[in-house]
């Protein structure tokens, strides 16, 4: 059966390096759940005299990056409502 989480996943692989990935967390409003964290990074060390690889994660930024409900909305420029009074503001803004 097709599901909503199946069509995301599939959506996500599909189109991984094509630049659509920030727009569908924005449209299926899931995008403070996924993009609210702190990046890490890996380290990759070479050991010379085993020739073996070893890899290390660490966090690589010393903040968290928060995605708030604000974000899924720009703001309406003031040059826009002075043109159309009848336009208000969009939330948090």
């Amino acid at each position: 059966s097709i599901t909503r989480e199946k069509v995301r996943n599939e959506r996500t692989s599909e189109l991984a390096f094509e630049v659509h990935r920030y727009w569908d967390l924005i449209r299926w409003r899931t995008a403070e759940d996924v993009l609210t964290h702190r990046f890490q990074g890996l380290q990759i060390i070479l050991h010379e005299a085993t020739m073996k690889y070893y890899f290390i994660p660490f966090d690589s930024e010393s903040f968290s990056r928060t995605f708030r409900p604000e974000h899924y909305y720009n703001p309406i420029t003031s040059g826009r409502i002075d043109n159309n009074p009848k336009l208000i503001e969009n939330p948090f803004y």
